[in-house]
């Protein structure tokens, strides 16, 4: 008989199997399935021979599928696989699970070396499927949900992979999705939700990498995403909201990378974005709105970075961008309005660095924009306006101890009833050095710069401050710290 009728012959057995072991009413116990199964994968053909059991229920025991190299694949479809004590798929090329049930309570899955598509299929009750080795998983309209033993999914390993479209990752009592030692993982119209013990993406090391587009990631416990030691990720046209402990995404450690576009990050605990110990992220027409403790974004520590074009920060409990601790943020187009306690935009401390280009900070409690403690900030093309009405009131810009440079820029108050000093264009307190050019002020305050104590030096070149003289437009007690330049 030649190769390929004894293939025939093989194919037409397991056909016959399979019509007599398929059905709903149809149980297969583990050590059958093992049995069986460990037949197919024995047999000497080259390939060509393909296995699909619909209808079975897989009943108890430790699955196991191991190397084969006749069967071209396996398919397993419309039924149940009960994997009470786990199940194991290595070297296994060409397996297929579509419309199945895997249950099994605080039990692993574990795939590795293998190529697996699972579609319409459902893995809970207490289940975490790990993705290790050489293996690529892809997914599709899959819920992992309801691990009470871990993670949903744990992607690990330089050439593993798994990708994930419109899949839910829910109520999992650590992770949604973790990356790991240098895997990979896409995720497209997934949601991430209510992990209870950690964040709903969590990807970490160096060479580790995830996409995430159109996901939405909600109410998880800790982050919403959480990115560290050296890790990338680019993630676009996605929602993370109400994250109840902390950010809603956070990076962390020098060699981490963040691209984000298009994101709404809204009424998360702490912070919408927060990025520290030497992160990098860029942000392009995004919204950082209503953060419940904290601010918008949150920037800080040495070697820190952000890069931000065209993003709002709206309606933050303390600022809409807070910077400090030596980091260095470019805003670009971005609006920071209706902070509920403090500023549009703060910066503080020494060796922070601000570069603001075209930004508008408006309907914040107090100032647009408030410098301290050392930092250097830059504004041109800005347009900053003293704190909203019914407010302590505060000047368009707060300032002190540090360097200040405004281009071009707007000082503007928003009305209401203040104390006159309040609302001056710049207030300079405790020392500090200033230059403004082509600056115009339009506050209801007697100056366009006020200076209060300390050691301080304020140029100012072509510059409006409304009044019929610019000296008399400044303060008077400090006249002799100011130099003006027609």
């Amino acid at each position: 008989m030649g190769l390929c009728a004894a293939v025939d012959d093989f194919q037409a057995e397991l056909d016959r199997w399979v019509t007599t072991h398929s059905g709903t009413e149809k149980k297969v116990s583990a050590d059958d399935f093992k049995s069986w199964i460990g037949t197919v994968l024995e047999q000497g053909f080259d390939g060509g021979v393909s296995l699909d059991l619909r209808g079975c229920c897989f009943e108890g025991g430790s699955f196991e599928l191991g190397p084969t190299r006749c069967c071209q694949g396996l398919k397993l479809s419309n039924g149940t696989l009960d994997i009470s004590n786990g199940l194991r798929v290595k070297g296994f090329e060409g397996l297929e699970l579509e419309d199945m049930v895997l249950k099994g309570h605080d039990v692993g899955i574990a795939m590795t070396d293998s190529c697996v598509s699972l579609r319409n299929c459902r893995i809970s009750s207490g289940c975490t499927l790990a993705i290790a080795s050489q293996s690529k998983v892809d997914f599709s309209h899959c819920q992992l949900c309801e691990s009470s033993s871990g993670d949903g999914l744990i992607v690990l390993g330089s050439k593993a992979a798994a990708t994930a479209q419109s899949c839910d990752f829910e109520n999992n009592t650590g992770s949604g999705v973790r990356v790991l030692r240098g895997a990979r993982a896409e995720l497209k119209d997934c949601t991430v939700g209510n992990s209870k013990d950690s964040a709903g993406l969590v990807v970490t090391g160096a060479g580790c990498r995830a996409v995430v587009t159109s996901c939405e990631f909600l109410a998880n416990h800790c982050n919403g995403i959480a990115v560290a030691d050296g890790a990338c990720v680019e993630v676009s046209d996605s929602v993370i909201q109400d994250t109840a402990g902390f950010h809603g995404l956070a990076a962390s450690d020098l060699g981490t990378k963040v691209q984000i576009v298009e994101c709404d990050f809204l009424n998360n605990h702490e912070c919408g974005v927060y990025v520290t110990a030497g992160a990098s992220v860029s942000m392009n027409q995004c919204i950082a709105k209503g953060s419940k403790k904290f601010s918008g974004i949150s920037v800080e520590g040495q070697n820190t970075k952000l890069d931000a074009t065209s993003c709002e920060f709206l309606e933050n409990m303390h600022c809409g961008c807070a910077i400090g601790g030596g980091a260095q943020v470019n805003l670009n187009g971005c609006v920071g309005k209706g902070s509920k306690e403090l500023y549009g935009i703060a910066v503080t401390g020494e060796a922070t660095r601000a570069e603001l280009k075209g930004c508008h900070f408006s309907h914040n409690y107090l100032c647009g924009v408030y410098v301290y403690g050392g930092a250097r900030v830059s504004l041109e093309r800005c347009v900053s306006k003293a704190g909203k009405e019914g407010s302590d009131g505060c000047s368009s810009v707060g300032f002190g101890k540090g360097s200040l440079m405004l281009c071009g820029s707007k000082l503007m108050d928003q009305g209401g009833n203040f104390g006159q000093w309040h609302r001056n264009g710049v207030s300079m307190i405790g020392g500090g050095t200033a230059t403004l050019t082509e600056c115009v002020s339009r506050t209801s305050g007697p100056n366009g710069v006020t200076v209060i104590g300390g050691s301080s030096s304020v140029l100012a070149r072509k510059c409006d401050f409304g009044g019929e003289s610019r000296d008399q437009r400044l303060d008077q007690a400090f006249a002799s710290m100011l130099q003006i330049n027609p």
